[in-house]
Order: structure tokens, then sequence, then C-alpha cells
């Protein structure tokens, strides 16, 4: 066997369409319905500008959404965060400035990293060149 490239995440939402609207408005991501047999919970594909879909929303069933809210905090070993490669930085930071939305950001080599929180709580890391940046690289000093 030989891995050949990644297909996708798949995302359980507490409310989804909170999400779907967050990744449309904020990450401008093309989104549609995902038709699945019956019994599977609501779903929704999230895609690349070129149209290969890359994320998978499902609606959290009542006993996920439950789990939410009584899970303790986050261990090693569980998914850190979703990268994207992305283009557009001045315009997607104006965007996230614009909706409130807290980042962290640094340039690490050949990466400027902008890493913010999904309305779940999962870490979207955006990954553009440095070339992007109007001001240069940001360095980022752990506390």
């Amino acid at each position: 066997m030989s891995v050949t490239r990644f297909s996708h995440v798949t995302i359980h939402c507490v409310d989804l369409g909170a999400s779907l609207e967050f990744y449309k408005d904020v990450l401008e991501m093309s989104v549609s319905d995902r038709p699945m047999p019956k019994g599977f919970p609501r779903a929704a594909i999230g895609s690349f500008v070129d149209g290969e879909w890359c994320l998978h929303f499902f609606e959290a069933s009542a006993a996920q959404r439950d789990q939410f809210e009584t899970l303790p905090a986050r261990k090693t070993g569980m998914l850190m965060h979703v990268s994207l490669r992305a283009e557009g930085y001045v315009a997607t930071k104006a965007r996230l400035e614009a909706r409130g939305v807290p980042v962290r950001e640094f340039t690490a080599g050949d990466r400027h990293l902008v890493q913010f929180l999904d309305p779940d709580g999962l870490e979207i890391e955006l990954t553009f060149s440095p070339a992007e940046l109007p001001n240069g690289p940001i360095l980022w000093t752990p506390a």
C-alpha cells in the first residue's frame, strides 16, 4: 500500500448551521450539502477553490453534544489542528478582525501561520507565504 495524498478531515459540529456559516464567511470556503444514507446525521462538504473537498461536517447527535459539555481538557493524542494552505493574507486578516475572531500568528521559516478556533473549538491553521506579509515576518516567542 502507498498513501498518495490527503483526502479529508471529518468534524462533528455541535451546531452544524453555525459551523457551516463560519467556514463560508470566515474562510470563504465553498460548502454544500452531502447526501447521506438513511440513518446518518445531516452532513456537508467544504471544498478547496478547485472544488476538491477537504472537510466533511457532520451534525453531532444529542449524545455527542452532551459529551462536548463534559469532556476533560484536551490531552496529547487528539487532533491538534487542521492546517490549510491559503492565499490573500491581508484580506483574510481583515475578515478575521472584523468578525472578532482572536488569532495567533507567526512566521516559521517559509510559512506564515495564522491560527484560530472554529465554533466547536477546533484549531484552524491557515498557512500563507511570508511574501504576502506587508510588514515582513512576524516572530512569535512563547511566554
